[in-house]
């Protein structure tokens, strides 16, 4: 979507955010959902990369400079994003 259209690639990046923390929730605590999320936002702005240069063309949206930063704030994102689930899962309280 990255070369396609740059209102398509924020609209899936913000979904991938949502999804960031939501996978967060699936675990029992901020330690296990830093690692799912470092996890997903590794492979999220990795595959973003290589789905691009496997394409080709020009991106639509705007990327860091050097590109290789957009996976080093995607698994730094995730792992936050992650934490966050993960540590509000563990904040509610035991069901039965």
């Amino acid at each position: 979507m990255l070369g396609v259209s740059e209102a398509g690639y924020l609209v899936l990046s913000l979904l991938g955010i949502a999804g960031g923390f939501f996978a967060g929730l699936e675990h029992r605590g901020g330690e296990e959902g830093v690692v799912r999320g470092v996890t997903g936002g590794l492979l999220f702005g990795t595959f973003i990369l290589f789905g691009h240069a496997f394409i080709g063309g020009d991106a639509k949206a705007d990327l860091p400079s050097p590109e290789i930063l957009l996976v080093v704030i995607t698994t730094l994102a995730g792992g936050l994003l992650g934490a966050l689930g993960g540590w509000r899962r563990g904040r509610r309280p035991a069901s039965p």
